[in-house]
């Protein structure tokens, strides 16, 4: 099995899931069997929606232990945060929580209607094509992420109560395993290049098997792009920081 497949694979693996080890158990035996490629194409769906629903679930801790109580507050005298604060610190959550929860979908559906012997790798191309669209929402995400950031530890200092109501989060361990909302926030700067893993290990099932699909390539390609995209994204975000940093200067002298 890739490398590469197997590190994604991992954090399943540690949680105990039996199917998954036993992929990983044989993978010497069956390394030159055509059912060997045809089943390990079937596991890359299986860690697409496993690895989907469990990032969706952590993008779901900010919508709802951070953002619904904080716009609660906000109707009351002593709001965690404004509204406009709010927008900052989580500005492109919602859009990557819906567009993960339709990937997740996507993949359960594919999971659930291809049979583990079908080698139809064009699936996960036609699943990642038809959002196509919707990954601009990183791009979104990416050029405010230091922005977003600095936001979050300027409130952190100056607000009491925001501060408060974060360290009330981490001693509830309402984040889960995360000890800070920045944890999650993180979660999606490398999201895009796990994806474009998967990509490359299906290509090169496709190719090892004779089963070669243009489709593959153009996702791949896409995907690719949009990294190339998010970098430049993150070049202008690094300028806008700047800019930002010296506005807030300004503001407090």
């Amino acid at each position: 099995m890739n490398t590469a497949l197997e590190t994604t694979l991992n954090p399943i693996l540690e949680k105990g899931n039996d199917d998954n080890k036993k992929v990983v158990n044989n993978k010497n035996k069956n390394r030159n069997s055509f059912n060997y490629y045809k089943n390990s194409y079937h596991e890359i769906v299986k860690v697409l929606y496993l690895s989907e629903f469990q990032y969706v679930n952590n993008i779901k801790i900010l919508i709802e232990k951070v953002k619904y109580p904080i716009q609660y507050s906000i109707k009351h005298k002593k709001p965690i945060l404004l509204q406009k604060d709010l927008d900052l610190i989580l500005k492109g959550i919602p859009d990557i929580f819906q567009l993960s929860w339709s990937l997740c979908k996507a993949f359960k559906h594919a999971l659930n209607t291809i049979e583990p012997n079908d080698f139809t790798s064009e699936t996960v191309a036609n699943i990642f094509l038809d959002h196509a669209k919707k990954f601009e929402v990183y791009i979104k995400y990416i050029s405010y992420f230091s922005i977003s950031s600095s936001a979050i530890k300027r409130l952190r200092s100056q607000r009491t109560i925001f501060r408060n109501f974060l360290n009330s989060l981490r001693k509830k361990k309402a984040l889960g395993k995360f000890d800070d909302i920045q944890n999650i926030l993180e979660l999606p700067i490398e999201r895009i290049e796990k994806y474009i893993n998967i990509l490359r290990i299906v290509q090169k099932i496709t190719m090892d098997q004779q089963q070669y699909n243009e489709i593959i390539d153009e996702a791949l390609l896409f995907m690719e792009d949009l990294k190339d995209d998010l970098k430049r994204a993150s070049d202008r975000e690094k300028e806008l920081q700047n800019l930002y940093t010296i506005r807030n200067t300004i503001e407090n002298w």
